[in-house]
């Protein structure tokens, strides 16, 4: 368990860290470095794990989210009704939706 956690942890350390990184970088990179990372996973879940995740973050730059504060959203939500047998919780999670825009879009005030 914990070889699986800190190799999620890594993995969402980096990707927000490429996330970051200039325009030129992030469109490059995540096809090369990333590609090798997966090819060097232990599992094919654990390939697929890293798939969802760039994901996300791809998917939370095309809706100029902040990509940490979404992600941690995210994860904070999900544990929240991990035992709930109805999943319309999740359209609130969407990028697209207030709740998320809220929290998530913008400059953040320091």
């Amino acid at each position: 368990m914990f070889k699986s956690w800190t190799l999620a942890i890594s993995t969402i350390v980096y990707t927000v860290a490429l996330a970051s990184a200039p325009l030129g970088v992030s469109l490059n990179s995540p096809f090369t470095l990333d590609r090798k990372n997966w090819v060097n996973m232990d599992t094919i879940r654990g390939a697929q794990t890293s798939a969802i995740l760039y994901s996300l973050v791809e998917t939370a730059k095309a809706n100029h989210l902040r990509i940490y504060d979404y992600l941690e959203l995210l994860l904070t939500e999900l544990v929240q009704h991990s035992d709930d047998t109805c999943r319309d919780f999740v359209y609130d999670l969407m990028p697209w939706s207030d709740h998320v825009r809220e929290k998530c879009c913008g400059k953040k005030n320091s």
